[in-house]
């Protein structure tokens, strides 16, 4: 996947697309039996096959969409062209990885089974749920890790863990007390407003009215400046 990767690095694209390109491109090309070196050739036929195979392979629709989405990349920066058109095809599958994502069904049974032999049966139950639609959904590390961190402080702060009887006012209340005492940034204060919407209407199902939280005010962080004679002392 080398001779991809130089390409692939050489385009303005996200870090994880520039990670992952590389590798669908390597797929499609063992799939063309396309010699080393030599520009793909990308026909709408040659894409369905491939991605068919894919999904006898059992890749999962997510995936399927990373490796279509590579290649229109490819068509596009390296072959300079536009057609055949790849959009309908991403669209579809697209849709396929929202619906699959949201239903859980892209997982295999060792994949499902391997998430929950990882989930922290300690945890309170609906810790444990929203972990793993956390996984299931493809969320990253990071964002699983700070998510149910939030949650736990949020039931530090209402002294529960019986989340189910709480509710608009016990999230504004938390939410807003991040801005007058806790003193986060507005992104941090975004975050934990996700971790508990994600928490709320996907583990628990509850829908929820408008949240007028008291909103985080911040000054942003000047610059240091420093002064003409410590200016003058840089350059003696």
């Amino acid at each position: 996947a080398n001779q991809f990767s130089t390409v692939v690095n050489s385009l303005s694209l996200p870090k994880n697309d520039k990670k992952w390109f590389p590798l669908w491109l390597f797929r499609y090309a063992s799939h063309l039996n396309a010699e080393r070196n030599v520009k793909l050739e990308v026909t709408t036929e040659s894409v369905i096959g491939f991605l068919r195979g894919l999904l006898q392979k059992g890749v999962p629709a997510w995936q399927r969409h990373q490796a279509a989405t590579a290649i229109r990349c490819y068509q596009i920066e390296v072959l300079k062209t536009e057609e055949p058109s790849l959009d309908e095809i991403c669209a579809k599958l697209a849709q396929r990885a929202a619906i699959e994502r949201d239903s859980g069904e892209a997982m295999s049974g060792s994949q499902r089974r391997l998430i929950d032999a990882n989930i922290d049966r300690s945890a309170p139950k609906c810790v444990q749920q929203m972990q793993t639609l956390l996984r299931t959904a493809h969320y990253s590390l990071e964002t699983e890790h700070a998510y149910l961190s939030w949650v736990r402080q949020y039931m530090n702060h209402c002294q529960t863990e019986n989340l189910e009887s709480l509710g608009e006012n016990e999230i504004k209340e938390f939410i807003s007390d991040l801005a007058v005492n806790g003193n986060v940034a507005a992104s941090t204060q975004n975050q934990a407003l996700s971790a508990l919407l994600f928490l709320y209407q996907k583990v628990l199902g509850r829908k929820l009215g408008f949240l007028d939280v008291l909103r985080t005010r911040r000054p942003s962080r000047l610059p240091t400046v420093l002064s003409r004679q410590e200016i003058d002392q840089l350059f003696p």
